[in-house]
């Protein structure tokens, strides 16, 4: 009977409840849209701005026991911002209204609570003094209304906050991840109590950084007093980073007052926590030594009155040793102030002792940072300093690794000019620098920087440097120089003017190339020679290696200045040969240069030059084919590009050449002629033992001098007609050679010169009258593949030339002999040619003797006159082509 009445209470208890439940539930739904018309107008009703929302949900479950108007994506635009995109002052995706359900019932809608997250608040006061947030309208009905803010919490959740005060340059930028504020804000004298975790952004005072990027955790309880227009903060702690620090403060109608105070913080902590950017592996430190730190901040309770700050601040008995290579910093000690009292033009930050040592020895200084807007920096520096130390503190700027030490002793006051981030005026700047053993690699740079020591010398306008020797990779630099006019340089006003003398036992080119074959496909590209640099550099270098190339005994006076390098007078020696030149680097593009020269040398050795080079990157002429000496005049331009190397169809040059005593052995291309010629129907006309005298010939030519001057352009090497007069036979020869190889070549060469035959006779030396039949050939096409056939172009050409000086020839005999042609400057007189003679002598009576020779001159001249001799010698000519076994080409 018990558990029967036990469970028939259960049915009617959940029945109830059910009911109620449903009841509610219902309720809610029937009164939703009535309740929540009646939030939205009474808010509109009470605010100037418009307010953006998606959609309004009325709740009860969800905030049990409160019932909530939920509004959905509540926008609320910037009033001040008049562009055609206003910036936001509120959005969040929910904004929650809490009401007693009772009193919404009574028609009494008293918000108890109010919840945003998650969601963006943009706090701006503007220069003239204006608010964006006055935003609550001030009602003309005095009629008592149902709905009032009776507010005891407000919450948010992930809200970004911002506060900007443009008439006193204040900005603060935080994130709360959670905050409550409670207290009975309906009453006019309460105790605020806020509870919040929150990452400080940004705090700036000015141009003054006080925090960026700390987590901070405060509990605080504020007393506000309504009725005398105040409210204090008691003294509590507040965690920034972990560390604590005490805040109390008063604010009343007409005054704010701050105080921030630490004392004995523990020197790693806040080295560990509040390093700058700049100063990242610092966190990393471990040490001892103790930081203490007090601010006073005071300002007029007014919209557009700045706040002054006033602080003290110091280190003392400190020590830092970094974790890795374990340098020390040891016997750190620092004093210093802040204040920003009377307004910017009293501004400063001071650290009037500095003082550490280090493994280099020890280290004081001092410096004072006025006028923040364009920042004045006053101070000295004296001692040693470890770089290794000081940039595993720092970071220095553009700097991967550096280790060495410098001793410092220095006075400055430099300005950095207003928006720009590489401009200073030097007003002062005096001492030196001494630097012994420094390695250095600098960010995005593979080159290493060894043993870098000597001195620099620092005098207002003026930087000297002296005895600096470094090496890069095998290379080796000695450096004496003077910089001038400093000061205009680092403010972008003028040039920097350059003396210098560098000397060097040996630089290897591939080692000063600042970045990797793969850092040049990906980085952009920039100016390498600067625009503003104007000087003189003394060039001495022992041996210079570009790509196994070796440039021996360099000296030289350089030019520089407007991306420009000048050699005006530049010796040298390259595989064994002197060279006197003129040459000039240009950059006209960034990385880009364009490359021109004068150059001579007399004493070029043709086997160890093409040792030197590998042959010039080809197989038809090798190092083992040439010998001889040369003597060259040449004049080359052509565009170099950093990344590509030399733009071969922009290379314009002129070569004179002058070979002496040079031969030729077992050339390939030579076979491949006589190779092609048996295989022709040549083979038919010169006949097989022709041939072969032919090819004997060419596998060893020997030449006393050859002279001619070639042409480089539009990607073609261009030889114009030369005669190669050798010791086998001559060959005149003229043609083309492209840098893809694509050849066309002419050669001429007599056909009697095939024969083998004596230069003496019974009578005497055979003597060479020039007459004969030649055999024209033109090979083309591809090197590797080239195509031999008759010239048969170049011997019309021949034939035309040989016809045209024949008539010039005549012209000149009949204005001699007849006076014909006189008024026409082209005929020019007639040169007899000088033959050798054969002389046969015989014993006679010395009279006999005299009257035959009388009579044999006065024969001779009867018959030697012009037309006679050009008679005689076509018919000479006649003759001998009749005397050879075939003609080849007719006219």
């Amino acid at each position: 009977m018990r558990g029967r009445m036990w469970w028939k209470i259960a049915k009617w208890t959940l029945g109830i409840i059910g009911s109620l439940c449903l009841l509610i539930t219902l309720c809610v739904y029937i009164f939703r849209d009535e309740i929540c018309n009646y939030v939205i107008r009474e808010v509109n009703k009470n605010l100037n701005a418009e307010v953006k929302v998606s959609k309004v949900d009325l709740a009860f479950w969800g905030s049990f026991p409160n019932l909530s108007v939920d509004f959905h994506n509540v926008y609320i635009a910037d009033p001040l911002d008049s562009t055609s995109v206003p910036d936001t002052l509120l959005y969040t995706e929910r904004l929650r209204l809490k009401f007693n359900p009772l009193d919404v019932w009574n028609e009494k809608y008293d918000v108890k609570e109010l919840e945003i997250s998650p969601g963006t608040l943009k706090l701006r006061i503007d220069s003239s003094g204006n608010e964006n947030y006055d935003i609550i309208r001030e009602s003309a009905d005095t009629t008592a209304s149902r709905f009032t803010l009776e507010l005891k919490d407000v919450v948010a959740e992930d809200l970004r906050v911002e506060y900007n005060n443009v008439a006193t340059q204040q900005f603060y930028s935080t994130e709360l991840h959670d905050m409550r504020l409670s207290g009975a804000f309906s009453e006019q004298d309460f105790t605020l109590r806020a509870q919040s975790n929150l990452r400080v952004a940004s705090a700036r005072s000015g141009q003054v950084t006080l925090l960026t990027n700390k987590k901070v955790r405060l509990d605080l309880a504020i007393a506000v007093r309504g009725s005398q227009d105040q409210f204090e903060l008691k003294d509590t702690r507040v965690l920034v980073e972990n560390l604590p620090f005490r805040v109390k403060g008063l604010v009343d109608s007409s005054d704010i007052h701050f105080t921030v105070r630490s004392e004995n913080l523990r020197l790693q902590d806040v080295a560990n926590n509040f390093a700058l950017a700049e100063m990242e592996s610092v966190r990393q430190f471990s040490g001892s030594g103790t930081v203490h730190f007090n601010a006073d901040i005071r300002g007029k309770n007014a919209k557009n009155a700045p706040v002054e700050v006033a602080c003290t601040f110091g280190v003392r008995n400190g020590n830092l040793t970094e974790p890795t290579r374990k340098l020390k910093l040891r016997n750190i000690s620092v004093n210093g102030n802040y204040s920003s009292v009377g307004g910017k033009s009293r501004e400063f930050l001071k650290l009037s002792d500095i003082r550490f040592n280090t493994v280099g020895g020890p280290f004081e200084g001092k410096l004072l940072i006025t006028d923040f807007s364009t920042p004045l920096f006053e101070g000295s520096a004296k001692g040693s300093l470890d770089l290794g130390v000081v940039h595993s503190l720092f970071r220095l700027p553009y700097i991967d690794s550096v280790s060495g030490n410098v001793q410092v002793n220095s006075d400055f006051l430099i300005r950095k000019l207003y928006g720009e981030d590489n401009r200073y005026d030097v007003r002062k700047c005096e001492g030196s620098l001494k630097l012994n053993g420094i390695e250095a690699r600098l960010t995005g740079d593979k080159r290493v920087y060894r043993d870098l020591s000597g001195q620099v010398y620092l005098r207002n306008d003026e930087a000297g440097m002296e005895d600096i020797r470094l090496k890069i990779g095998s290379s080796d630099l000695h450096v004496n120089g003077l910089f001038r006019q400093l000061k205009k340089y680092l403010a972008q006003q003028d040039e920097l003017l350059v003396s210098m003398s560098l000397d060097s036992r040996r630089i290897n080119l591939q080692d000063l190339a600042s970045t990797t074959e793969a850092q040049k496909i990906e980085d952009g590209r920039s100016y390498i020679l600067p625009q503003n640099v104007q000087g003189n550099l003394e060039l001495r270098v022992n041996d210079l290696v570009y790509e196994n190339h070796h440039f021996e005994k360099i000296s030289s006076n350089m030019r520089i200045g407007n991306r420009r390098l000048s050699f005006p007078e530049l010796a040298l020696s390259n595989a064994g040969a002197q060279v006197n030149a003129s040459l000039i680097i240009e950059e006209r593009s960034p990385e880009v240069f364009l490359i021109s020269t004068n150059a001579q040398s007399s004493n070029i050795d043709f086997k160890a030059l093409f040792h030197e080079w590998n042959d010039f990157d080809q197989q038809v002429i090798s190092r083992d084919n040439i010998s001889g000496k040369a003597s060259v005049e040449l004049i080359f331009e052509a565009p170099f590009d950093m990344r590509n190397g030399i733009v071969h169809s922009g290379i314009r040059s002129q070569i004179h050449l002058k070979v002496s005593d040079g031969r030729l052995q077992h050339v390939t291309a030579f076979e491949e002629i006589v190779k092609s010629v048996k295989s022709s129907s040549a083979r038919l006309v010169l006949k097989k033992n022709n041939i072969d005298n032919f090819g004997s010939k060419l596998q060893d030519l020997r030449f006393e001098t050859l002279e001619n001057t070639i042409l480089i352009r539009n990607s073609r090497i261009e030889i114009p007609e030369m005669t190669i007069r050798s010791s086998a036979l001559d060959i005149s020869l003229n043609g083309t050679h492209t840098f893809n190889n694509d050849i066309d070549y002419h050669f001429d060469f007599r056909f009697r010169d095939l024969k083998q035959r004596k230069d003496e006779s019974e009578f005497g030396q055979v003597s060479d009258d020039g007459t004969g039949v030649r055999i024209f050939i033109r090979m083309y096409g591809n090197l590797d593949s080239p195509e031999i056939s008759w010239d048969t172009e170049s011997q019309k050409e021949q034939v035309r030339e040989n016809r045209e000086a024949a008539k010039d020839e005549a012209k000149s005999i009949l204005k001699d002999e007849f006076g014909l042609f006189r008024k026409d400057t082209t005929v020019q007189k007639y040169q007899q040619h000088e033959k050798p003679k054969e002389e046969l002598i015989l014993q006679f009576d010395k009279k006999e003797h005299e009257e035959m020779q009388e009579s044999e001159k006065q024969e001779k001249q009867k018959k030697e006159t012009p037309v006679n001799n050009i008679l005689n010698k076509w018919k000479k000519q006649k003759e001998a082509e009749e005397s050879e076994e075939f003609e080849l080409f007719s006219d």
